[in-house]
């Protein structure tokens, strides 16, 4: 909604009746890079069942890795028994000999343990979804010249891209079996994650300023722009699990800047447009998020990050009797760190990911459009900073306007 006032002011408004999260690739999909989120998604893989058997059938029984999974379970199910000098010793025998002997596997996978987890892994619970309302916006925009705008917006929103949220609490190991009780990672003192939730954070506050304007023949815009109660990640002590990237609230200010200019008809081209886009990310301020011994405030990703994209359309009028050509042409990539923004620079991830993209489209008679491109996802391969290296893509279009 936009209400005119004067000739040079223009004042905005909205409100959302619903919420509607980001619909993510179902698990297992191409582009899908996560199983704990999206469409399919059961459980996160949690830590191997020290009491489940067949987990130690690739040990060698002649190396120092009895010992330890001996001690393992000597602290499972009889804390007290002062075992430590004896399976140190023998674990200091077994160390000298692993190297001349053959190895020797321990043969018990074909134990059966009817009940017994082989993994204790975390279990999805219900989803945690903000309420319909609460989601508005205002916004002024003032004309300063004939080629010169300045805004400023608020906004409070609730976040659409999933958080998933752990919780920690005592394994079960080995089951209860009759008046035999349950054995759980307690008796190790240890608290795991044994579900998780998608959490919606809700009731972000954003506010920008804005201006477009034209320098030197290109139209030029940026934005400064500050979210407060935004969720980042942050790195928590899970034990067994190591650090445990965990959602919480944070302030975090962004800044863009994009540029348009159009090359006029040359001997090359009827027309050459060129868009380009700078992005800064910085975390201002986290609030702590906790595990099951302690506290965190140390950001899974980076306090600074920046990025840039580059797309041009080179077009060529008539090439044959009644079609037209239009090649689009984008290079994108983060330059340095991780944005803790989810989404702050797009789809890009970690410092050296990388897109390149390049595509023909016929139009005839403006009307029917053909389309062939290709998709590079380019940078070495690594699960945290460059998911999509591997999966360049070939697709092919067709579009009718009726």
């Amino acid at each position: 909604m936009q209400l005119t006032l004067t000739d040079d002011i223009t004042l905005l408004g909205q409100y959302k009746f619903e919420f509607k999260e980001v619909e993510l690739n179902p698990v297992g999909e191409y582009f899908s890079i996560a199983d704990v989120v999206g469409p399919g998604a059961e459980f996160i893989y949690g830590i191997q069942n020290p009491l489940y058997l067949a987990n130690y059938s690739d040990l060698n029984l002649l190396s120092d890795d009895i010992p330890e999974a001996l001690q393992l379970v000597v602290d499972l199910l009889a804390p007290g028994l002062p075992a430590e000098q004896v399976t140190g010793l023998l674990g200091s025998v077994l160390g000298q000999l692993d190297s001349p002997l053959p190895d020797a596997n321990l043969p018990v996978g074909a134990i059966p343990q009817p009940g017994v987890p082989r993994n204790i892994n975390v279990q999805r619970g219900p989803d945690i979804r903000p309420s319909d309302y609460g989601q508005w916006g205002l916004g002024l925009r003032y004309r300063l010249t004939s080629t010169t705008n300045v805004g400023l917006y608020h906004l409070r929103y609730h976040n659409t891209t999933p958080a998933p949220v752990q919780n920690y609490g005592d394994g079960v190991l080995l089951p209860a079996n009759g008046p035999i009780p349950a054995v759980t990672t307690a008796a190790l003192g240890l608290k795991i994650p044994v579900t998780y939730n998608i959490r919606y954070f809700d009731g972000v506050r954003l506010t920008a300023l804005s201006f477009s304007s034209t320098l030197l023949g290109a139209n030029v815009a940026g934005e400064l722009i500050y979210r407060d109660g935004v969720d980042t990640l942050v790195d928590v002590d899970g034990g067994l699990l190591g650090p445990v990237p965990t959602p919480t609230r944070s302030k975090i200010s962004q800044a863009l800047f994009s540029a348009i200019y159009v090359f006029g008809p040359s001997p090359v081209w009827d027309a050459f447009t060129v868009v380009s886009e700078v992005g800064y990310v910085h975390v201002n301020k986290v609030q702590q998020a906790c595990g099951p011994s302690s506290c965190s405030t140390a950001l899974t990703y980076n306090r600074n990050a920046w990025g840039y994209s580059f797309l041009s359309f080179v077009d060529f009028r008539n090439v044959f009797s009644g079609w037209d050509l239009q090649v689009p042409i984008a290079y994108s990539g983060i330059a340095n760190g991780q944005s803790s923004l989810l989404g702050g620079l797009g789809s890009l991830a970690g410092e050296g990911d990388m897109r390149a993209s390049i595509g023909l489209n016929f139009t005839r008679l403006q009307k029917l459009t053909l389309g062939v491109s290709y998709s590079a996802f380019l940078g070495e391969p690594d699960f945290k900073q460059r998911h999509y290296a591997d999966r360049d893509t070939a697709s092919i279009t067709a579009t009718y306007r009726f």
